[in-house]
């Protein structure tokens, strides 16, 4: 549950204002990469693809039928959250 459900929640942050859209990007790109001391993805040509599309505006609920995650240990059942990943690229791959 906690990475797809991470990424709304810290969207809802900027919604409220308490983070920028560049600190929320540095979150979730550059900051783990410094942390775990990885290359940073530029998207530059030759970079690796790695990346999320994601939908800022999607509404959805959480439960058996939507959640992807098979995690089942969450606070946010039958919420409805605004936000929402709509896949993830691997090496320039869809994984999900």
């Amino acid at each position: 549950m906690g990475l797809e459900t991470a990424q709304p929640l810290t969207s809802s942050l900027v919604r409220e204002g308490v983070l920028t859209e560049k600190q929320l990007t540095a979150l979730w790109t550059t900051g783990p990469a410094n942390v775990f001391k990885l290359p940073v993805n530029t998207f530059a040509q030759g970079d690796v693809a790695d990346f999320i599309l994601y939908d800022p505006d999607a509404e959805w609920v959480l439960d058996e039928n939507t959640a992807k995650s098979k995690g089942r240990n969450t606070p946010l059942w039958g919420k409805t959250i605004k936000g929402r990943v709509m896949g993830t690229w691997v090496e320039g791959v869809k994984v999900k």
